[in-house]
């Protein structure tokens, strides 16, 4: 299941690994970057629109270290597993980790989805870009589940050697996302809803890549998956300080 993990010379290996990762992080960039380009050319409402995307961005950071909580710490130990050769114990720990991302996906997008006003007023929203930051957090919300999924499970693929083939579903969405945005945003008029419509789609792609790729670890199985309490502590504490510098990255943001 694993890329020569055990096989493969150090230096080389880390290269092979590396490089993929770093291009793909950079891709990712370009969700907020494209988003941001779009919305500032909407005529009359550009300045309010790029306002609102300013607010939720925290926001969608918040969500997406969430998810790094689950897959940064559970592709390591899902690693380990696979190194010892029990890829059993291995799928267990993603199936957990897949039901756990499924299930706080839910609760959190419910909770954004009805409390989106309040939320992005406490981040300190003006009220000219209310109407465009809520609209824009409810249908980014009804995605959060795809979102958790896209960003959680990337970690298991890059665990088995797979950063290349990262790479590639990470680019697949950046690409459908600068395709759609300009459509849903001008041509479809939907302005900063078509904005996150695009987005939502583009990640629905992205995490549906990632679960159904023939390379990616296995689709979870009825009989594997069950909640295991110890485990789910053992995830979540490796990836504590991880997701405790992306809660910092969101505070120097809202500043």
């Amino acid at each position: 299941m694993m890329t020569g993990l055990d096989t493969s010379r150090i230096f080389p290996l880390v290269i092979r690994l590396i490089v993929p990762a770093v291009i793909a992080k950079l891709i990712t960039f370009l969700y907020n970057i494209v988003d941001r380009m779009y919305v500032s050319r909407m005529q009359g409402s550009g300045m309010d629109a790029l306002a609102a995307l300013g607010i939720v961005l925290p926001i969608t950071l918040i969500i997406q270290a969430f998810a790094d909580l689950v897959g940064l710490g559970g592709s390591p130990r899902a690693g380990i597993r696979l190194g010892e050769g029990n890829e059993k114990e291995a799928n267990r720990i993603f199936n957990l980790s897949f039901l756990m991302l499924v299930l706080s996906g839910c609760v959190i997008g419910i909770i954004t989805f009805f409390f989106a006003e309040p939320i992005v007023l406490l981040f300190g929203c003006p009220l000219s870009a209310l109407g465009y930051a809520t609209s824009y957090l409810k249908i980014y919300s009804c995605g959060t589940v795809f979102i958790m999924l896209a960003q959680g499970m990337n970690p298991f693929v890059l665990t088995q050697g797979y950063s290349f083939l990262s790479m590639c579903f990470v680019l697949m969405g950046t690409v459908l996302n600068i395709v759609m945005d300009p459509l849903f945003i001008f041509n479809f008029g939907m302005g900063v809803q078509g904005s996150a419509l695009a987005t939502v789609l583009a990640q629905f792609l992205y995490g549906w890549l990632f679960l159904f790729a023939e390379k990616s670890v296995p689709f979870p199985k009825k009989r594997n998956a069950f909640f295991g309490g110890k485990i789910c502590q053992h995830c979540i504490a490796w990836n504590y300080a991880i997701c405790h510098d992306d809660y910092r990255v969101c505070d120097t943001d809202c500043v």
